[in-house]
């Protein structure tokens, strides 16, 4: 019988930053919770075997977790999710939930870059991509820099949001290789500061395509001095070295690891290789088509396949404000084999940008000097503390404007932004709204004090985000 105690009374621990506090027990409890759940966001037919008979669908599918000690967590879960903890296994695994939430908030704070106009424009993307992509902004770190390790993926998703090349060239830890990886890794601390920390080491490949990725990734430790998270879609090809590498992620204080899981044959072959305690700090991503709430968004090769079928008259087009992106990165993705530099922010999917990020610069590097004057470079032609007076001012192109009565608003598809504005200032907004004017013709055109309507421009308008910083089209 379930006892009905309070939530405050149960064993609950914080675990996720502090492995030392989950004992075997702990974590199996935690694990086996996790592991239903991931059956149960995957797969139709059990959540349907669940609904006839909770116990025989638990034993089907050799799960170990008591179905009606966390029914809560299954059973109509947009009424009972926050509703107080009635058992032990509700309260652990909702605390562990509440401190990956909090993970996940700290680590944008964490890859903070310490360069000030590097932080200036960072800070103006977040707020730009929170009114711009609305609420799946939330889910996007902003990290500094990503680090491909080879090029292309072995994978070939139809899904994959960056449209992933075939796999081809991986970097070797040779002795030399090691040691320009090593002087790399340093120009990436100095240039970044401690938010160096919030990088990482894939993007359009998996990590496992490049048979030396530990190497790498224990002087990423050692250089940087966090170890950073992997995500995989190749966890049931690679049982042995999976589990030596989240041994070694554990040991070096890694956090939470990702596995993508794109078809539920591949997650019965991950539960069948893994045990529960194993994978209790492991994210099981679920892609397969079956999925509640499947991961893909539409960019990248998805985006096409719709294209595709839009012109045969199979499917309606995805509005731009709803196709979403995956890019995690206000900063640099370095490719290592290339030595290529993009600098990216995110933006959702479209025609221009279909990879769901824009492309602000690029260059290539030879040695770890020229990285870093490539890395300064672009730090200071395209990361603006303030507008310039010979700067153009117009409002993002997602934004609609209204007048209001003491000042104005912009409106995108999430978010009505008001901004208040001193008396007699009213023409501001929609001499903005035209788009034609610098901000000195501007300030000339108001008639009062060039500082006033320069402080109006960036504080109310620039800081939030709300004007146009897209890279303007080429020329050519």
């Amino acid at each position: 019988m379930i006892a009905e105690t309070a939530e405050k009374d149960h064993d609950v621990r914080r675990v996720v930053r502090n492995r030392e506090n989950a004992d075997a027990e702990y974590r199996n409890d935690i694990g086996q919770t996790k592991r239903f759940l991931e059956r149960f966001a995957a797969d139709p037919s059990f959540r349907e075997a669940l609904s006839d008979d909770p116990a025989e669908a638990a034993r089907r599918w050799d799960l170990q977790c008591d179905p009606e000690g966390i029914r809560q967590f299954w059973e109509a879960p947009g009424r009972n999710l926050c509703a107080p903890a009635k058992t032990l296994a509700v309260a652990r695994y909702r605390a562990y939930i509440q401190e990956q939430g909090e993970f996940i908030a700290s680590y944008r704070g964490m890859a903070r870059p310490e360069e000030a106009r590097w932080q200036a424009w960072r800070d103006r993307q977040i707020l730009r991509c929170e009114s711009h992509l609305g609420p799946k902004a939330r889910l996007l770190v902003h990290a500094p820099f990503c680090i491909e390790l080879g090029k292309g993926c072995s994978l070939g998703c139809w899904f994959c949001a960056v449209s992933a090349e075939k796999l081809g060239e991986q970097l070797a830890y040779t002795s030399d290789q090691a040691r320009w990886w090593r002087e790399c890794l340093e120009v990436l601390q100095e240039v970044t500061g401690e938010g160096a920390r919030g990088g990482y080491c894939y993007w359009s490949n998996d990590p496992l395509d490049n048979p030396d990725y530990e190497q790498f990734m224990v002087d990423f430790h050692d250089v940087i001095g966090f170890f950073p998270q992997t995500t995989t879609a190749q966890a049931d090809r690679h049982v042995d070295r999976v589990r030596a590498l989240l041994k070694l992620s554990e040991e070096r204080g890694g956090v939470i690891d990702r596995f993508s899981v794109l078809t539920l044959p591949q997650l019965n072959r991950i539960h069948e290789a893994f045990d529960a305690a194993e994978l209790a700090f492991v994210e099981c991503v679920p892609q397969n088509k079956e999925a509640l709430g499947s991961g893909y968004v539409v960019a990248g090769r998805a985006l096409e396949r719709e294209k595709g079928r839009v012109a045969q008259g199979k499917a309606e087009p995805t509005p731009e404000h709803e196709t979403s992106t995956i890019a995690c990165v206000s900063g640099f993705y370095l490719n290592m084999v290339d030595r290529r530099v993009q600098l990216i922010t995110p933006c959702n999917a479209s025609d221009r940008w279909p990879l769901g990020h824009w492309l602000l610069d690029e260059g290539t590097f030879t040695d770890a000097s020229s990285l870093r004057r490539l890395l300064k470079r672009m730090i200071a032609d395209n990361m603006k503390v303030s507008l310039g007076a010979d700067d153009v001012v117009a409002f993002r192109r997602d934004l609609s404007y209204e007048a209001a009565e003491h000042g104005f608003e912009v409106t995108s598809a999430f978010r009505r932004h008001s901004v208040k504005l001193p008396e007699g200032l009213g023409a501001l907004g929609e001499a903005v709204r035209s788009g034609r004017h610098t901000l000195a013709e501007l300030a000339m055109g108001l008639e009062r004090p060039m500082e006033e309507t320069f402080y109006l421009v960036q504080n109310l308008l620039y800081d939030r985000g709300l004007l146009d910083e897209e890279p303007a089209r080429s020329q050519s």
